[in-house]
Parts: structure tokens; sequence; C-alpha cells
């Protein structure tokens, strides 16, 4: 119809019609593109929605995860001193006490769990741009290498415990009552209650008993410091999910 219009005007020498069908044309092809771009634009602002509200999952899964390791380093924390307290004579618990501070100084060990779902996907897909907040990408990427620093950390403390918690424990200590129900979530479940805690009476005067429980309190106590940035990265990282959330409109 355009072309038609076109021909006969150039015919007619209607040089005002040639230009009028002209402007048609390109504005037809601006506007266009132009809703091309918006209905490009509102779909990456709906997938954005949707993977930020998949990370306020991860957030709040990852958070209640760290809150519950970091309560549980400071009870190995509590329980190494107490036991360094023992080393140094200036404490005498009883057995039933003693295989506690065993189970959660000496034997208890950090595990992080943590989901990182989203963010591997948006990583794995190319797709981190999508995000539209760059302080919040940022975050997210800042989090990750955290995550990473703090698993490093986490291996070490295997290593001590590997080499020299595990050793003394296996040598001088009667493990049954460590592995009973009330003791360790970890536990033996054919295991019955038997005598008290036992082990050898120098073990725990012996130097290296008490080295044990100032390596394992050393990593220990970088594990938490660890486990304390993470949650206070997390609470950033949800405040500004919902912020960007509010800029694109989002009203659950």
């Amino acid at each position: 119809m355009i072309l038609a219009r076109l021909s006969s005007a150039i015919r007619t020498q209607n040089w005002f019609a040639v230009a009028l069908e002209f402007v048609i044309v390109i504005a037809g092809v601006v506007i266009g593109f132009q809703i091309s771009a918006w209905n490009e634009a509102r779909s990456e602002r709906s997938e954005e929605v949707g993977y930020l509200l998949a990370l306020t999952d991860d957030v709040r899964l990852s958070r209640a995860s760290l809150e519950r390791l970091n309560g549980l380093l400071a009870s190995q924390q509590s329980a190494l001193e107490t036991l360094y307290d023992v080393h140094l004579g200036q404490s005498d618990p009883d057995p039933e006490e003693m295989a506690g501070l065993m189970q959660r100084g000496l034997f208890f060990l950090s595990a992080l769990r943590v989901n990182e779902t989203t963010f591997d996907t948006l990583v794995g897909s190319g797709r981190l741009n999508l995000i539209g907040d760059p302080e919040l990408m940022a975050a997210l990427q800042a989090l990750d290498s955290a995550y990473e620093v703090t698993r490093i950390t986490i291996d070490n403390e295997y290593q001590v415990t590997y080499r020299f918690s595990d050793p003394l424990l296996i040598e001088f200590v009667d493990m049954g009552p460590i592995f009973l129900p009330q003791q360790n979530r970890g536990s033996i479940p054919w295991l019955q209650p038997g005598e008290p805690l036992t082990m050898d009476a120098s073990l725990l005067t012996d130097r290296r008993f008490g080295n044990a429980v100032l390596y394992r309190a050393y990593f220990s106590s970088q594990v938490k410091d660890h486990v304390e940035g993470l949650i206070a990265d997390l609470q950033v990282i949800d405040r500004r999910v919902h912020e960007r959330l509010d800029e694109l409109g989002y009203a659950p």
C-alpha cells in the first residue's frame, strides 16, 4: 500500500506526498524498534525479578544455616576453653560432662552449608549482568569469594583435627560415650550406653593435649570470624535485593 502510494506520488511529481510517505515509513520503523526495545526491557526486568526472588530464598536458607553453625562454633569455643582449664588443672568436670566437652570441643567439625543455586545459575548462563544493581552484583561476587576463603579455613581446621586431635582421642579416650545420641547428633544407632567416659589420666596434662586444644581453638575462632562476616554480608545482600525489587515495582 505504501509502495503504491509512493510510486504514484513520484510519477505525478507530488514531492510533498513523497516526503510524507518517507516520514511515515521511517516513523513506523523507529516506533517498531522502540516497541521491540520496550518489550525486551520489560522481559528482562521480569526475568530479573524472578532471579531476585530466588536470591531471597538462597539468602534466607544460607543465613539460617550460618546462624546455626555460629551457635555450634560458640559452643565449641566454650568447650575448648574449659578443656584448656582442665589441662592446666583449673577444672575437674565429671565423666559425663567431659564426654560433652570432648564432643563439642575436639570431635566437632565445621561444615559450610550455603545455597548459591541462583548465583551459580546466573554465572553459568552468563546472565549475571541481568541484575540491574551494580553494587548488588558486586556484593554477590564478593560473597562467593568469601565462601571460598571460609572453605579453605575450614579445610585447614580439618587438617589440624586429623593430624593432632583425632590421634589423641583414638589412643587415649574411650569414644563410646561420645558417640551416644545425647552427645552427638551423628550418633551410632546401635551403640548402647555403657560405662562413663574413661581416658588415660596422663592425657589431660600432656603437652600434646594442651597444644591440640589451642590449635583447634585458633582455627575454630578463625572459622567463627568468617561465618559472622558471611552473616553480615548476607544481611546487606538481602537489604539490597529488596531495595531493587522496590525499584522494579514488585509487590508481593
